[in-house]
């Protein structure tokens, strides 16, 4: 049986079902990872309990202060995710821009999926109404969502960079991490 990936700290109850859904769809089995709620909390986790050590954050980019994640620099952004490397800690953050919420609806929407038809709205404050729910963590008609739109560019960059970071954590190459968003559009 897996394990629950504790380095892996995404901070909204979406984010954590996007992570889960898609480390398990892209054949990095996880249990879990470890939900924290806010960017504060993520970054705080990353800096106390994974000092010297990997972590990997996902924050949305709406919430974050500026302050938060001031020691990181940006290796790569396309239109909705900003990829950040602490430069002295083996510490990465993925900021989605704005928020998970709008991703996952600009990604259904690219792929061709009607959010209608598998029982979503599809205007984005009915659909924060759902995402925010503490029950979104785990929702299955979520996971069935994101699982639909796990072939957009930017979903698959991310999800592979995901693997690939937990596959090799002490010996990451932020390069080989900004090469898998290369195909994606920067925005």
């Amino acid at each position: 049986m897996a394990s629950k990936d504790l380095y892996i700290i995404p901070e909204c109850y979406v984010d954590t079902n996007m992570v889960e859904t898609l480390l398990n769809s892209f054949g990095s089995i996880t249990a879990g990872v470890n939900h924290q709620k806010g960017c504060n909390n993520v970054t705080k986790i990353l800096r106390e309990k994974f000092k010297g050590q990997f972590g990997i954050g996902i924050v949305d980019n709406d919430k974050v202060k500026t302050g938060i994640i001031i020691d990181f620099k940006k290796i790569w952004e396309s239109k909705h995710i900003a990829v950040l490397k602490h430069p002295d800690e083996n510490h990465y953050v993925f900021a989605i821009k704005p928020a998970m919420d709008m991703f996952i609806l600009d990604s259904a929407a690219e792929q061709g999926v009607n959010l209608n038809e598998i029982g979503f709205p599809d205007n984005l404050k009915k659909f924060t109404d759902i995402t925010k729910r503490i029950t979104s963590k785990d929702d299955a008609k979520i996971k069935n969502l994101i699982k639909a739109i796990r072939n957009n560019a930017e979903i698959k960059a991310f999800a592979n960079a995901l693997v690939y970071l937990k596959t090799n954590q002490g010996s990451s190459d932020e390069n080989i991490v900004k090469d898998f968003f290369l195909s994606v559009a920067v925005d």
